[in-house]
């Protein structure tokens, strides 16, 4: 299919005919400052019109919620030797207690999806940070029995399950384009940190007189004060913006005609006149304090569920899938055998010091997240710039090569250290922040690479991304802690990074074919 004239005014892109999902037209220049991608609407309650200060304030209060309701996640695998102690529980019968907070968090998004599609983002999460605030407190007071704590961690996982899927949504809903993988790379920071942050915490409340009890006494009420902070500070972000405005004026080779290309070409005045809003509107009182203005009369659940099915048979929507589900089980996984190594001979570290041990991983996390995320969105505009004003998704890939280098050499030093009984600071001050440092360039590039190529699909994707993600993370939480004790560290932690090496072939193909196989959606069902 040829790829017709293309005529960009005061930072509008005209499209003739021809262009797959995600290839975008800026300056060539590179003032990729003038464009806006996706296509704002004229209404100034459209978040993508909000005010610097509004989109701020929004963004800081969603990245709290994400903090401290992931704060709990992994903060058991610092109290193994407590609850074994207290319980007789067995080191697998706890790291069950991630695996199935991690599996809930990951198919609770069936539901929450589609009914935040309906009801809007804003009440949703609100309810899930409730939810969480409950199961926490279940965890922390009441539970006595095996099946009592399963049960809250299982009830922890629902409600938490927006926390995956929901930042990726309204991180589209706020941002353009061009300052999407800054904001992956926030959310990224938040997630990750918090849960090694809760990890670092749980083993020093598990020594101290307080408690292991006291560390969940403290995440509930961490969680009461942002639901709080969320009622005041999180307007609702959904907003109904049509297809055309969210690609820009498009035409198919089958509906160019001179009549609707004159059509278009009056319409980039109109588009002109609204880019004036940007960055001058606010959220409306409703949007502010309200829970219905994110409604949706229109919108099928059923239908939802369809447009999922139909989004997880779209060939680029998996790079960022299976990069969420390769990374995370690497990441992860070494936090399920954390206690495994470390209170073991010849480190015989105690909980709150195998707390410490997240340290390095946080260390690795903030800087890998700030670098990657500033050198994704760099190199993107150097990459445009030499193809003469084309911007393509696949250009976010090509980071996600030495990230991948990076993070192996790392999990090599921590894998065959452990093993082999290194120093502990070699394993982790070195192995481990590379690792962490590392394989933060795939998850942020290849989320952002697939809400690039198709940003009006990021509800979709970002179940897929929660569902597929967390059912591996369920799976290595029941069988790494067995491997690790029959076949080695090395061979155990080198298992876990099959996943990401071949992620890494997958990409590489994608670099060269991916426009290939974006071309093949171009008259996709879900993009109409």
């Amino acid at each position: 299919m040829a790829e017709g004239p293309i005529d960009v005014k005061h930072g509008v892109t005209h499209f003739t005919f021809g262009f797959p999902p995600g290839t975008e037209v800026v300056d060539a220049s590179g003032k990729e400052e003038n464009i806006h991608y996706p296509m704002p609407s004229d209404d100034p309650a459209d978040p993508l019109n909000w005010s610097p200060k509004w989109k701020l304030l929004t963004f800081s209060t969603l990245m709290l919620y994400v903090f401290w309701v992931s704060f709990p996640y992994i903060g058991v695998t610092s109290m193994y030797a407590p609850l074994i102690i207290e319980f007789g529980f067995s080191v697998d019968s706890i790291s069950a207690f991630v695996a199935w907070s991690g599996f809930m968090s990951g198919i609770g998004n069936i539901f929450w999806v589609p009914v935040a599609c309906r009801f809007g983002r804003r009440p949703i999460l609100l309810v899930s940070i409730l939810g969480c605030t409950a199961a926490s407190i279940w965890f922390g007071t009441t539970s006595h029995t095996y099946r009592s704590f399963l049960w809250s961690r299982i009830v922890l996982g629902f409600f938490m399950s927006p926390v995956e899927c929901f930042a990726p949504m309204q991180i589209a809903d706020l941002f353009f384009t061009a300052d999407r993988s800054k904001m992956h790379a926030w959310f990224f920071i938040n997630l990750l940190v918090s849960t090694n942050v809760g990890g670092a915490l749980s083993g020093a409340f598990a020594d101290s007189k307080a408690g292991w009890r006291a560390y969940f006494y403290f995440n509930a009420a961490m969680l009461a004060i942002t639901f709080v902070l969320m009622v005041f500070c999180l307007p609702e972000t959904s907003f109904r913006r049509s297809a055309a405005l969210a690609r820009g004026v498009h035409q198919s080779d089958d509906d160019f005609d001179e009549e609707k290309t004159q059509t278009a070409t009056e319409n980039l005045s109109t588009q002109h006149a609204t880019l004036q809003l940007v960055g001058k509107g606010a959220p409306t009182v409703s949007r502010r304090w309200g829970l219905t203005a994110g409604r949706d009369s229109t919108y099928n659940p059923l239908d939802a569920l369809l447009r999922v099915a139909k989004a997880a048979l779209i060939g680029p929507v998996w790079i960022s899938i299976g990069w969420f589900g390769a990374c995370k089980g690497i990441l992860v996984g070494q936090n399920y055998v954390a206690a495994q190594i470390w209170q073991a001979p010849p480190y015989n570290f105690s909980n709150a010091a195998v707390g410490m041990t997240n340290i390095p991983s946080i260390v690795g996390t903030i800087s890998g997240c700030l670098f990657w995320g500033w050198l994704s969105d760099w190199d993107l505009a150097r990459r445009t710039r030499k193809n003469g004003g084309i911007r393509e998704p696949e250009m976010r890939l090509w980071l996600i090569i030495p990230g991948v280098i990076i993070g192996t050499i790392g999990i090599v030093i921590y894998a065959v250290g452990a093993q082999r009984g290194w120093p502990w600071p070699i394993i982790l001050i070195i192995g481990n922040t590379l690792n962490f440092f590392g394989l933060i360039a795939p998850l942020i590039c290849g989320l952002s690479y697939s809400i690039d190529a198709y940003n009006r699909l990021a509800a979709e994707i970002g179940l897929l991304l929660a569902a597929f993600g967390n059912a591996w993370i369920f799976g290595v939480g029941y069988f790494v802690n067995n491997l690790l004790a029959t076949r080695g560290y090395t061979t155990g932690l080198m298992f876990l990074m099959i996943p990401v090496w071949g992620m890494t072939a997958i990409t590489i193909g994608y670099l060269f074919f991916g426009k290939s196989a974006r071309r093949l959606t171009i008259n996709h069902s879900l993009l109409k």
